[in-house]
């Protein structure tokens, strides 16, 4: 019996450390661990139910299979608690984890789910996890796996807790299926309960999280990061059935199949409903009775909601608009970040221009029979070029604020004609980009609330002026932009919506390059170089379509971005008119954008979001250029560039350039 004794303790010791485990008979052992390719088939706990410290284990690849009672049982009267982890699979036609009865206040049982529980009610109730004693052990439940509860003529609920002080984590995926078969349900006091990942009901009056306490002196907090979707009639995404105070936070998806139905419906209590930034709810939201808050603290994606017996509706960051008990939320991505966007493509055209330069070599005087250089010596010219260059970019940038992350890639083509005058290079140019820009969407790649198309048309001049041992670039390009723009708007009552819309803008960009090009020795030279460019454009005002509630009218507004580079890069020509050169360099890029006005089309409300992309961004790249003569008179010319900024801003370009000499 001492030596029993001493094994059963040993065996809690290892379980607790977490090393390796040895399973144990359950003749003498409450504690107990099924192994890797083990079935069992007999209610886990012993004869009288796992007791104070006592603890369970199922490896992954272990299976414990119950048919004609519950699957893990606790003893009545626990006063310090145990814990389950099961890393493997737990099947049960009646519940699979059941609390104890009597008297367990004080108590904490653990239970800690990695793998898949599943359960079937045939003739009773089958709950996954059933802790229902209003006196019974506080339940800290972690799910990290699958829970799925199929209810044929009852419910089979995911999670049921009575009680008080449970803290409930789902952190997988929950799965119920049948009439009333919940994915939690609950009457527990000061209870939290946290969504991260996925919960589905799939039976008529299933609710996603079902709070029902007829306390008034108990509070509750809910909060869903993840998805909860309720795919049958009469059944509510949150159900708050309760006198309690109840805190409501949303970050994720709420969505209800039955129209006619609450995604999130409140109680007789104050009910504070906190929609935070990636808040999406598609159902009716009706806080019911008592002084009821609502605050909308962000946008992340745009949203027109109806908000049913909320007396109090607070807007926190001046990105929407309340009409009644309707607020449209816009997300400010699309508008703030076309600055950026409209630098970033200038930018790589000026690139071009500055990186086909600096591989010219300055005018040389015509060598004659003496050692003074007289005014009227002539410059040799060189011959005329004409080039042309396919370029494009991926691009991406992360959320910041409450404005999105967003990917932009573009693809375009320009080309020019280039000739020698007196001591400069001049040349005209032209050209075309195409380029989409898409916000990144939310943490479950959801929806991407803008995705915006544009094809950009520009000609310009550009020239290089040898001032000595300074070489000065200047370029300047215009052009004309057409835009295609698509918004997701969540409405609360009419679903996932797209507003449409089609404007165009104008835009001018100058720059400046100081470069000096220096000799390290025969076959190595040096290029030092600084760029500014600026970069401004007009949008026309437009109005949106395609929404039932939704569509804005957007104000014709100005935006402005300034860039400059530092830049060092070294080429070495391995052979003659062959040149490998790799460059290092810094940049910056300051926006200045007014904030957007709008209208709401067809109630002439007018109201204004703020421009909320960072106005100064710093940061890095590296480069390599490759030049080869490929025939007589024709050069070709690749570059590769990746580079980092601040916001966790990067991108990788590329450009591939054709030069005939004539």
């Amino acid at each position: 019996m001492v030596m029993s004794d001493f094994y059963k303790q040993f065996t809690q010791a290892v379980l607790i450390a977490g090393g390796i485990i040895a399973s144990a008979p359950s003749v003498w052992a409450d504690s107990f661990t099924i192994n890797s390719g083990e079935t069992v088939t007999a209610t886990q706990g012993g004869d009288d139910g796992m007791v104070d410290g006592d603890t369970g284990l199922i490896e992954s690849g272990g299976f414990l299979n119950v048919t004609g009672s519950k699957g893990i049982a606790f003893s009545d009267g626990l006063s310090t608690g145990v814990s389950i982890i099961n890393n493997g699979r737990i099947t049960s036609l009646n519940d699979a984890i059941e609390g104890p009865g009597g008297d367990n206040t004080g108590a904490i049982v653990t239970v800690i789910n990695n793998g898949v529980i599943h359960t079937t009610e045939d003739s009773g109730n089958a709950d996954a996890v059933n802790f229902t004693g209003s006196n019974g052990p506080t339940l800290i439940l972690i799910n990290n796996g699958t829970i799925e509860t199929f209810g044929i003529s009852q419910g089979a609920e995911a999670v049921v807790a009575g009680g008080t002080g449970h803290i409930i984590t789902n952190n997988g995926t929950i799965i119920t299926r049948g009439i009333t078969a919940d994915a939690i349900t609950t009457s527990c006091a000061n209870c939290t309960i946290t969504n991260n990942g996925t919960i589905i009901t799939r039976g008529r009056g299933a609710h996603g999280i079902f709070y029902l306490n007829p306390g008034t002196q108990e509070t509750i907090t809910i909060t869903n990061t993840g998805s909860i979707l309720v795919e049958a009639q009469t059944s509510n995404g949150i159900l708050l059935n309760n006198e309690a105070d109840t805190i409501v936070n949303n970050s994720g998806l709420i969505r209800v199949l039955d129209s006619t139905e609450e995604a999130i419906r409140g109680g007789s209590g104050v009910d504070t409903l906190n929609l935070l930034s990636g808040s999406q709810i598609i159902g009716i939201i009706d806080l019911n009775g008592d002084t009821d808050i609502v605050n909308i603290s962000g946008a992340n994606n745009s949203s027109t909601l109806t908000l049913t017996d909320v007396e109090n509706i607070n807007l926190l960051n001046s990105n929407g608009l309340l009409v009644g008990d309707v607020v449209t939320m816009v997300d400010p991505t699309g508008q703030s970040i076309s600055s950026a966007v409209l630098s970033t493509t200038t930018s790589a055209v000026h690139n071009v221009v500055n990186q086909r330069l600096a591989h010219n070599q300055a005018l040389k005087p015509i060598q004659v029979a003496t050692s003074e250089l007289t005014s009227g010596m002539m410059f040799q010219e060189r011959a005329p070029q004409i080039w042309g260059s396919a370029l494009g970019a991926v691009r991406e940038r992360d959320l910041e604020g409450i404005a999105l992350g967003y990917d932009h890639n573009y693809v375009g083509f320009t080309g020019g004609y280039e000739a020698s005058f007196y001591k400069a290079r001049i040349g005209l140019l032209g050209g075309f980009v195409r380029s989409e820009v898409k916000t990144t969407g939310d943490k479950f790649g959801r929806i991407r609330s803008v995705d915006t198309d544009t094809d950009s048309f520009f000609v310009g001049a550009y020239s290089q002026y040898f001032l000595g041992g300074i070489n000065l670039t200047t370029t300047l390009m215009a052009g004309y932009e057409d835009h295609k723009n698509d918004r997701a708007v969540v409405d609360n009552l009419n679903g996932l919506e797209t507003a449409q819309a089609d404007f165009s803008s104008l835009f001018i960009s100058p720059s400046l390059t100081l470069s000096a090009p220096y000799r390290a020795g025969e076959q190595v030279e040096l290029r030092p170089s600084m760029t500014f460019t600026y970069s401004g454009a007009r949008y026309n005002d437009y109005i949106e379509s395609g929404t039932t509630r939704s569509n804005l009218f957007i104000n014709n507004r100005n935006v402005h971005a300034l860039t400059g580079q530092l830049q060092l890069a070294a080429a070495y020509s391995f052979f003659e008119d062959g040149e490998f050169e790799f460059r290092a360099g810094a940049t910056a890029r300051y926006t200045d954008d007014n904030d957007i006005d709008i209208n709401l089309a067809g109630t002439g409300a007018a109201f204004r979001i703020p421009n909320v992309s960072d106005d100064s961004v710093y940061g890095g790249y590296l480069g390599v250029n490759l030049r080869v003569a490929i025939v007589d008179r024709m050069n070709l010319i690749a570059d590769v560039e990746h580079g980092r900024a601040g916001g966790g801003e990067e991108h990788l370009a590329a450009m591939l350039k054709l030069e005939g000499v004539f």
